[in-house]
């Protein structure tokens, strides 16, 4: 096929072209990437072919020398159906081609493992030894995108990457469908781009603290990656040698004896909420803290504590105060948690449902506690991963903890147990499709389909090359942009 592009007036482009024409429907495609809007006036000329008809054009618009046409009226619509222009999947975004990706992977979430509608739900994608993520050109991992099925840019927050053994994991924020499929496109290979990752974009305001605890023990530092900046400080006898193998990227391993992070005062006065939630790999039998806020191993001085309690069970401790508010007490899961193998533990409390709800592996405990109340106590005591606030308590936690969390609000037991499933078996939660390259038509924002009738066309048999004028007035080519036609 071959066409030319002449500029003849402010909003007409005439568009000439040679090709072959079937006597069934024939559908061309022209794109812009700046087209908005319908068509106001299209008139399609010079169909050498046409059975004695014509169509109303200005008089001073051009025409074809070999054309046969009496001075009959025809409107648009009965030789071509424009159809209104759209963003084109995938490729045809800015961030595809305006930021030259050269390549993208589809995750598709299957809305079947949802029971409920999610949002702005942390999605973490964890893909292992894939030979696709070789495409990733900066070894940082910089040149990583994503966003969902319309287009629509994705928060996300890359938390590690080894481009020599093709690993990956990253927090994408998205609404995540119950009832359809949810497309996560993960856009990458760009040499020279910056990075697109907001890590303080991925945690909503309810998250006072997301540590992935992946940062060396040794370099001093345990950051925190909400915008609270509630960063830790690590404590006890760690070097780099605890940072070791997670089950999410690179975590901590704590010795049990006197190895610590102390996360600073987190304020826990006006919250009328709370979730905490983390990943622990537990070694010893004992009674160990996760995450805590206390002065002691005293009970009733606990502000909230997630830990474990010598019989292996999942043990909180909350205090209240307003209307009805009271100091902590030991609240024990029914179920048991197993030494030696990953376990999610996380409890919820609301002002509202007035109860404690406990979590393992993402399921709902049996037993859950009346607890009332207007927000959670607050002091200056600070917040402690693997112990409580003080060097005489024993209460240390031995083996390895990952992903711990605190929110300000309390998480449904549907985000809790995506979160479980997501984490611990993400190729059960997504599908991930081939690797994929934009072609010359992808490239193009915005297309409108023009179909010619073949009815119009004389006789049964095809006609080759022939000479087709577009002379298309409208104000929807205001704004420059290359054109392409394909058929």
């Amino acid at each position: 096929m071959s066409y030319k592009i002449m500029k003849t007036g402010k909003y007409l482009i005439v568009l000439l072209f040679t090709f072959q024409i079937a006597a069934s429907a024939l559908t061309l495609t022209l794109n812009n990437p700046t087209i908005l809007g319908e068509f106001s006036r299209d008139l399609l000329r010079g169909l050498g072919g046409l059975n004695s008809v014509d169509i109303s054009v200005p008089k001073s618009a051009p025409r074809l020398m070999n054309e046969s046409l009496d001075s009959a009226a025809l409107t648009k619509n009965e030789i071509y159906t424009p159809l209104k222009p759209k963003i084109l999947d995938s490729f045809s975004l800015p961030s595809w081609n305006g930021l030259g990706f050269a390549y993208r992977k589809n995750i598709t979430i299957d809305p079947a493992i949802i029971p409920s509608d999610l949002f702005n739900f942390p999605v973490l994608i964890d893909l292992e030894s894939d030979p696709d993520l070789a495409g990733i050109q900066q070894t940082n991992g910089n040149d990583l995108f994503f966003t969902d099925a319309q287009g629509n840019e994705l928060e996300f927050e890359l938390e590690y990457f080894d481009k020599q053994n093709l690993n990956l994991k990253a927090w994408v924020k998205t609404d995540i469908s119950s009832t359809n499929p949810t497309v996560i496109s993960m856009y990458f290979g760009n040499s020279t781009v910056s990075s697109q990752a907001n890590p303080t974009g991925v945690w909503g305001t309810d998250y006072m603290g997301v540590w992935h605890l992946n940062n060396d023990p040794a370099a001093g530092t345990i950051f925190d990656s909400t915008s609270n900046n509630n960063d830790g400080t690590p404590g006890g006898s760690m070097t780099s040698s605890d940072l070791v193998t997670g089950l999410i990227g690179r975590t901590i391993d704590f010795d049990g004896s006197n190895d610590l992070i102390n996360l600073g005062n987190i304020n826990s006065n006006p919250w009328i909420g709370i979730t905490i939630e983390a990943w622990i790999f537990h070694d010893v039998t004992g009674d160990d803290r996760v995450i805590c806020k206390s002065p002691d191993g005293v009970t009733a001085n606990h502000i909230f504590s997630l830990a474990i309690e010598t019989s292996n069970r999942l043990r909180v401790r909350l205090s209240t105060d307003g209307t009805g508010g009271t100091v902590a007490s030991n609240l024990d899961s029914s179920g048991t948690i197993s030494l030696g193998t990953w376990h999610h533990i996380a409890f919820t409390w609301s002002s509202v449902s007035e109860r404690v709800y406990l979590y393992i592996d993402g399921v709902q405990d049996a037993n859950n506690f009346a607890k009332d109340g207007d927000s959670i106590v607050d002091s200056a005591i600070p917040v402690i991963i693997a112990n409580v606030n003080s060097g005489t308590e024993n209460r240390y936690f031995d083996g390895l903890i990952d992903e711990a969390r605190i929110l300000k609000s309390a998480l449904p037991s549907s985000w809790i147990a995506a979160e479980y499933l997501n984490q611990f078996n993400p190729y059960k939660f997504y599908s991930v499709g081939n690797l994929e390259r934009p072609s010359t038509y992808d490239l193009f924002r915005y297309s409108k389909q023009l179909t010619i009738d073949h009815s119009k066309v004389i006789g049964t048999a095809d006609h080759s090359l022939i000479n087709i004028l577009f002379d298309i007035y409208d104000p929807d080519l205001r704004v420059t942009g290359k054109i392409f036609i394909m058929k």
